[in-house]
């Protein structure tokens, strides 16, 4: 069987779940490889998962190549995704920081030459004509730009997940699986030690949703009411 490794696009989107997984299997044993695995730069653009259940029924999987350059590979891919899953914002605000740094690495900014070295000056020269200076190239868009508008998400949204991600990377791996509830919910569980984020994940796979077991784990605390205090008519009146 012909082997290709996974292109670094596919690896931006977070693997099927169990489930999944299992109805892809029984469904390629049953009908056979309905989609042909697709193909860039001679690896698997889309269709890991397939190759993969092809890979253990030991069946040679149909293959064709993608024609179109990068950009156009990663829009195919997010489109294919996006109408396969229904990622939510989460979920877009976590692969906008694996798609930034993506980015960063596939197109690194130009460096930048140092200034040509001054002739000195000699008393028989004559001075030489002064070149006009050219205007400043328009800025290309940013790694962050460029996921955010392709993931359809805010730059403040995947700012966000980049700082889940550095304080919380258990947060951070459940938001690509939409697990972590929402940007408010991901960001609060985030500020919690490490052993409290455990107990919301295992109230969360136990059935809760993350509202609930942020409220049940980690319950906002009120601030006490002043001793010195009193309560009538429904009015408080400080003594």
């Amino acid at each position: 069987m012909t082997r290709f490794e996974v292109h670094e696009i596919a690896e931006l989107f977070p693997s099927m779940s169990p489930d999944q997984y299992a109805r892809l299997e029984a469904s390629i044993e049953e009908q056979g490889l309905v989609e042909d695995i697709l193909l860039y730069e001679g690896k698997i653009l889309d269709g890991r998962h397939r190759y993969r259940v092809c890979q253990a029924l030991g069946v040679e999987p149909g293959t064709r190549a993608f024609e179109g350059d990068y950009a156009d590979a990663v829009a195919r891919t997010l489109a294919l995704n996006f109408h396969r899953r229904h990622l939510t914002t989460v979920q877009r605000a976590a692969l906008g920081v694996g798609l930034k740094k993506f980015e960063q690495q596939r197109n690194p900014p130009p460096a930048r030459r140092p200034p040509a070295p001054e002739r000195p000056a000699t008393a028989t020269s004559s001075p030489q004509p002064v070149a006009p200076e050219k205007p400043a190239p328009e800025p290309s868009a940013s790694p962050e730009q460029i996921a955010s508008e392709r993931l359809g998400v805010s730059l403040r949204a995947i700012k966000d997940a980049e700082r889940i991600q550095e304080q919380a990377p258990d947060v951070f791996s459940r938001m690509l699986t939409d697990v972590a509830g929402s940007m408010q919910d991901a960001r609060r569980v985030a500020r919690l030690t490490e052993e409290t984020r455990g107990q919301i994940h295992r109230e969360v796979d136990a059935g809760a949703t993350v509202k609930e077991a942020i409220r049940k784990v980690a319950p906002p605390v009120k601030p006490p009411v002043p001793a010195h205090s009193i309560k009538l008519s429904g009015r408080l009146v400080l003594t």
